[in-house]
């Protein structure tokens, strides 16, 4: 008797015991399903190479004119990518870019020049959020009244940007600043491609 009355209370622990753990869990086989599935969708580790265009926007005021214009812009990249973790990635980049050619009356501006950048990049399944951080050698000539003015100078470039992964092939769109001489700055906004070997 006293053996039946334990069986049915060690049966009925073992319900009770059932009831309360199974959504921990079913928390812990989820999270455990979600970390495989973000693990699956990370990017992988490789060279890259790719291209973009669009615009950019020339301000300046330095030169007794109040100049603010587009031009078409283009650039071409190499990069590596580290890969390593699912959330958080790296990559690193080096761009040449040619930011076109604006102009208006009385005043002509052109750039140009190299860069090398690092990304820190959120993965949010294929979507990749990313900041820019880097330095660059930039060339400016700039025709203000018939006064024609050249200078190369180095300076910072940073920007944000968002992708979107399809295997191989990643679209993204991004903004990006940089402060050379003889202009306050350059803007360059740019959808891009690149293909990972």
């Amino acid at each position: 008797m006293h053996a039946a009355r334990r069986n049915v209370f060690l049966a009925s622990c073992s319900v009770i015991w059932s009831m309360v753990t199974s959504p921990f869990t079913d928390g812990t086989s989820r999270s455990s399903r979600s970390v495989r599935s973000a693990l699956a969708l990370a990017a992988e580790s490789g060279f890259y190479l790719g291209a973009g265009a669009g615009q950019s926007t020339f301000k300046d005021d330095t030169s007794n004119i109040d100049f603010n214009e587009n031009a078409t812009a283009w650039k071409a990249f190499a990069g590596y990518r580290i890969g390593a973790l699912p959330i958080v990635d790296f990559a690193g980049e080096l761009t040449y870019r040619d930011f076109g050619r604006p102009d208006k009356a009385g005043a002509e501006f052109k750039a140009k020049g190299g860069d090398a950048s690092g990304l820190a990049i959120v993965t949010l399944g294929p979507v990749d959020l990313f900041g820019r951080l880097g330095v660059g050698r930039y060339s400016v000539d700039t025709n203000i009244s018939g006064v024609t003015r050249n200078e190369d100078s180095t300076s910072e470039i940073f920007g944000v940007g968002a992708g979107f992964r399809l295997g191989r092939v990643n679209i993204r769109i991004e903004w990006e600043r940089v402060e050379p001489d003889l202009v306050n700055h350059i803007d360059m906004y740019t959808i891009n491609a690149y293909w990972r070997f």
